[in-house]
Parts: C-alpha cells; structure tokens; sequence
C-alpha cells in the first residue's frame, strides 16, 4: 500500500520547517484540498505522532487550527 501522499508531505514539512513556516504551509495544504488528517501506514495522524514528541506541542496547536482533527 506504502505511505498516503498528503501524510508524506505532512511529516516531511513537520520534520523540516520551524513553527511559523509550517502554519503557513498548513494554510496553503488544506486550501490545495489535501488532507490534514492523513494517516501513516500504522493509521496515526500527524497530530497523534507529534502529540508524542516532546517538541510538538506547538506543532499540534498549529494543525489543529488549520482544522485537523484529534
């Protein structure tokens, strides 16, 4: 099956851009109709990855005001 497209941009733009640059692409993600809520081949989201890192406090606030889900 490999990895969903929206879940792979998702994680590569949270591992690679620092808070303010990933909000913006957030913004432009979700208005180019792509999915916030994309899972990973384990079925996580990439609120429920980065509610587990230590430093993605911040991150999940940001895709969760872009409208993704818990």
């Amino acid at each position: 099956a490999g990895v969903d497209g929206d879940f792979h941009l998702l994680e590569k733009a949270y591992r690679g851009m620092n808070l303010d640059n990933f909000a913006t692409f957030l913004q432009f993600f979700k208005q180019a109709g792509h999915n916030l809520d994309a899972t990973n081949p384990e079925g996580k989201t990439l609120v429920q990855i980065a509610s587990e890192h230590g430093h993605g406090g911040d991150y999940v606030v940001a895709l969760r005001t872009a409208g993704a889900s818990d």
